[in-house]
Formats: structure tokens, sequence, C-alpha cells
């Protein structure tokens, strides 16, 4: 106790990540303790007991602190009920960040998944745009079904969006036109052969989009094209002025 006394902020801050306990009663008693020593105690996910987790959610000085409240929201060992109970007064940006934890729990990920799913149709524009860019691996199925192309565009660059990502837009009836034309525009997926079929043969891909779709299709990609079912009038007039009986009849 007397040795702990005797350290500055900084030492005792610099000794958390070193302890292999840190002595959380003996923290707290400390003159020059700050809720930011909590929250640092709490980053250390693996050691940190319930009790301990219990006895500063119960602070409510502690509690009213918003790093306290994010470092407790990711520790291993917080109950589910209080991350619950403690997410709404987190923002949205730092619990993604806590998704990227490789000690969180199954329960606690998949609660926050929910939230942020709930949470994101409140955001702005720019937030959404922002969410896309950071989103997680879990939250790409709800964000690959949104129509607009600004957010989509920034989807389209983050690493957890797949090929398959692309070819379920390109080929889902759920997905809105509205996205199917940014999936249509964008130069890394739209020179996959598999998406641009995909794309045309989805009856919800606006008009607009298919010239630059069908250019570089050889007159025998057409003609396989033309057998699909579910090809609109639109597309299926310009895939047959570029079939090889097309060519045949012009010669």
């Amino acid at each position: 106790m007397s040795s702990l006394q005797q350290l500055d902020e900084s030492q005792i801050l610099n000794k958390l990540l070193e302890w292999e306990q840190p002595p959380w009663a003996e923290l707290k008693d400390h003159p020059a303790f700050q809720p930011r020593w909590a929250a640092h105690f709490l980053r250390r996910r693996k050691i940190v007991t319930l009790e301990e987790i219990q006895a500063i959610y119960q602070d409510p000085d502690l509690r009213k602190d918003y790093r306290v409240r994010c470092a407790m929201c990711g520790a291993h060992r917080t109950p589910l009920s209080i991350q619950m109970t403690l997410m709404p007064s987190i923002r949205w940006a730092d619990l993604m960040q806590l998704l990227r934890l490789p000690l969180l729990t199954g329960p606690s990920r998949q609660a926050i998944d929910a939230y942020l799913q709930e949470k994101y149709p409140q955001l702005t524009l720019g937030e959404k745009i922002s969410f896309a860019r950071k989103a997680t691996r879990s939250l790409i199925p709800l964000l690959r079904v949104q129509p607009e192309g600004s957010v989509l565009n920034a989807l389209f660059h983050n690493p957890y969006f797949t090929f398959d990502d692309a070819l379920f837009m390109a080929s889902s009836p759920k997905v809105p036109a509205r996205s199917l034309f940014a999936l249509a525009q964008n130069p890394k997926w739209n020179r996959n052969r598999e998406i641009r079929l995909a794309l045309l043969s989805n009856p919800k891909l606006p008009n607009s989009a298919v010239p630059g779709l069908v250019k570089t299709l050889s007159p025998f990609e057409c003609q396989n094209l033309l057998q699909s079912p579910r090809l609109t009038l639109f597309v299926r007039r310009v895939l047959e002025r570029l079939s090889p009986s097309s060519q045949t009849g012009r010669t």
C-alpha cells in the first residue's frame, strides 16, 4: 500500500500494463486516483474479475466516465446485462471497435451486432458512409441491401466485403435498384464476368446500367445470356443486337 502511494500517475498507468494482478482496492484508495485509472485497469481484460467489474459498475462516479463505460463494455467478464445497459451510452464507432476484440464473448458480440443494426437507420448519411467503411464482417449483410450509392461505394472498399457479397447483391431480388446501379458502376466489381452476367440477369437492374455492362461481353456470351428467363425486355433487345445470329443476319 505504502509503495503504491509513492508512485505518481504516469508510473501507475505504466504498471497497470505490467502487473500480473493489479491491486484494484489499493488503486482505488490512492489519493491521486482518477476514473481513467479504472479504464486502464478494465483493459486488462484477461485478469479483471467479475467482482471488480461489479464494484466499478456500482460506483456512480466511475460509471459516468465515458472511458470507463467503454472499457467495461469490452471487458471479458462483464455480464451481458451490464453491457446491454451501457451500450446506448457508447458511440457506435467505439462499439464497432469492441467487435474487433479477440476476447469478446459470442453473446456479447451478438448483442453489440444487434444494437448496431438497430442503431444504423438513425445515423446521418455521413455517419452511414463511415459505418460502411469501418464495418466488421458481421455487419456486411446489413449494408449490402442499403439504397444509398455513397454508402455502397464506401462498402465496396471495405476489406470485409468479398466477391460472394458482390455476387449476392448482383443476383438478389431483395437488393434495391439503386444498389444494383452502384454495383454496376463500381470498377472493382463490374469487370468481373460473373458479376456482370448476374447483374444483367437481375430484373431490377436499371436500364441505364445495361450499356456499360454489355460492352465487354462477347457475342457468344450475349447468346448464352439470352437463355436466362429473368432478362427484362430492354436487356434482351440489347443482347439480341449483339448475339452471333444477329451479327450473321447483318452480313
